[in-house]
């Protein structure tokens, strides 16, 4: 009994010295770790709206009100500013599910056509769903005028069709707010 007492008590101090190193671990990396998913999400949209130095986040609930959840893949809308601060675009963050999971997308329009796309870390098929990160895919968004039903010129992916699918309604929820309630509050 005594030596059960003792291999307890010596798991017990491994296991508080393991928690403690983690803990420590973590509390050091944590802020790196932030600040380069902060510089990975200012890199996508800026890479999504070129145009644009600065981005403000639109407050959804407080500018489109109830509205806005008739567009669920849209999760953040941010203006974009050139250096004087005049608006040039708007950047629009999704999240679709695709065959792996969410699919994070980093969206911009200006002047009513798409001016780029990129994606988050995928958790899509390799060689297959994640493909819709891909040039050959990404490439057919680039230009797409906002007025016009130009989802339906995009081809989705043989083979990863759920995924890009998914990236594709998601294009078309942005560029719907983008002209039903953008282009509304801008006509105003």
């Amino acid at each position: 009994m005594n030596d059960t007492i003792k291999l307890g008590l010596r798991l017990m101090l491994f296991a508080l010295c393991s928690a403690l190193l983690l803990a420590l671990t973590n509390m050091i990396t944590a802020r790196p770790i932030e600040e380069q998913e902060r510089q990975k999400a200012l890199q996508s949209r800026k890479a999504a709206l070129p145009a644009a130095s600065e981005f403000t986040e639109i407050n959804l609930a407080e500018e489109y009100g109830d509205a806005i959840s008739a567009y669920p893949a849209v999760t953040s809308i941010m203006r974009g500013l050139d250096a004087s601060g005049s608006t040039v675009g708007y950047i629009f963050t999704m999240s679709p599910y695709g065959y792996g999971g969410p699919i994070p997308i980093t969206l911009g329009i200006s002047d009513g056509a798409v001016t780029g796309i990129a994606f988050g870390t995928l958790a899509e098929t390799p060689g297959l769903g994640s493909k819709v990160a891909g040039s050959a895919f990404t490439s057919q968004f680039t230009g797409l005028e906002a007025s016009s039903a130009g989802s339906e010129k995009i081809d989705t992916i043989s083979g990863a069709t759920v995924s890009s699918s998914a990236v594709k309604g998601a294009v078309t929820q942005a560029i719907a707010v983008y002209e039903n309630l953008i282009g509304a509050k801008e006509a105003e």
